[in-house]
């Protein structure tokens, strides 16, 4: 790849950029020109795909997928919904949470996959990937400690520290060096998605997650 079609020139600075374009065309025009030793690979892939794809199926397991719909309070904004819901998730299924060590000692929870918590109208979707050697089992234990809403007030005080920091690193990045030509830096000025954490109590919070009961729910379970 290291062909001339192939290369790029940036310039940064105080300087016109037509004398810049014209200096440089006239550079480039005086370089001698070199015999392209460029090979193209000429043999098929398909067979090289196709066995990939044998591997990768053979080393895949299947693991189970439990997605939960919540239909938030008429009282509550569904701002604070999701805010609420969000932290109380983090809590029961965020890393190295009691409940998730809990679940591995007994045997009843191998790993978590993924999980994903996002709003739509009036409702709330919270899925996330599991592997379980007793699902059902598992699916009840989840309920039951998402019902419990035992979240203390210094955990409460944690998981949001960690929100606003998140939210934060997300936006201020522009010491980023762009790995790539004309990737954008993802700096902004806009905070109002901290201040809106900062702004929660755990009083206010506490509040909204004993009107939630997560036993009226939708659920959706597949195995994946």
């Amino acid at each position: 790849f290291y062909n001339d079609s192939n290369k790029i020139l940036v310039l940064a600075g105080n300087f016109e950029e037509s004398r810049i374009v014209d200096y440089l065309n006239e550079i480039l025009s005086n370089c001698p020109k070199h015999e392209s030793k460029l090979v193209l690979p000429n043999y098929d892939l398909e067979p090289i795909r196709k066995t990939e794809d044998v591997l990768n199926r053979n080393v895949m397991i299947d693991y189970n997928t439990i997605g939960i719909k919540l239909k938030k309070p008429d009282e509550v904004s569904l701002r604070d919904f999701q805010f609420v819901v969000d932290v109380n998730n983090e809590y029961v299924l965020g890393q190295g949470s009691k409940f998730v060590k809990e679940m591995k000692k007994e045997n009843i929870l191998d790993t978590i996959q993924a999980s994903f918590f996002g709003p739509f109208e009036e409702y709330t979707h919270y899925v996330h990937s599991f592997l379980s050697s007793n699902p059902e089992v598992y699916y009840e234990e989840l309920l039951n400690k998402l019902n419990s809403k035992d979240i203390t007030k210094e955990e409460f005080e944690l998981i949001k520290r960690c929100f606003i920091v998140d939210d934060i690193r997300s936006l201020d990045e522009k010491y980023k060096i762009p790995r790539t030509f004309g990737q954008m830096m993802n700096y902004s000025t806009d905070y109002s998605q901290s201040d809106f954490y900062k702004s929660k109590s755990y009083d206010e919070f506490k509040d909204i997650l004993d009107k939630i009961d997560y036993n009226v729910h939708t659920k959706v379970k597949v195995k994946k």
